[in-house]
């Protein structure tokens, strides 16, 4: 059975202890080169990191991780599941994560994202993220790009 195109219904709302497991099986897929595993997560969300899902029609999509230190907000992880791609739904977690980080102060908001991610650099472009730093970084021997978005000038201007 095929589901009419536009009758999705694409939710995003705070993880619960059950995600977790979910969120690992993807981070492990999209995030090699980090630490994974459930206890990082858990012990993240105790210290303050926002993890949210999102959900396509009940299905788990894909999750957003989010920090506020201070002034400034730190992405740490934004990953949609294969099937779910090309719905602009890490657009949205992404939209999702710079507002909730503005409303609660957040004046930069600073990520890191691999240098082969054409599809997630597009789409912190779009928010109006640019290239910060100048220097050749790596997580684990994975090049990486450094973004940050000023929010009131690059956002909301």
């Amino acid at each position: 059975n095929r589901i009419p195109q536009g009758c999705c219904k694409m939710i995003i709302k705070k993880i619960n202890p059950d995600d977790i497991e979910r969120i690992v099986a993807l981070s492990e897929s999209e995030f090699p080169y980090k630490n994974n595993s459930s206890e990082k997560f858990s012990e993240r969300q105790k210290n303050g990191a926002m993890l949210f899902k999102a959900e396509e029609n009940g299905s788990f999509a894909g999750f957003v991780d989010f920090e506020l230190k201070g002034e400034r907000g730190f992405i740490h992880g934004l990953a949609v599941r294969k099937e779910f791609r090309g719905k602009k739904i890490g657009h949205r977690l992404a939209v999702f994560a710079v507002h909730a980080l503005s409303l609660n102060g957040a004046e930069k908001i600073c990520l890191l994202v691999r240098r082969q991610n054409d599809a997630a650099k597009k789409i912190y472009k779009k928010l109006g993220f640019r290239q910060a730093g100048t220097g050749e970084k790596t997580i684990a021997g994975e090049p990486v790009e450094e973004l940050e978005l000023n929010v009131r000038n690059d956002f909301f201007s």
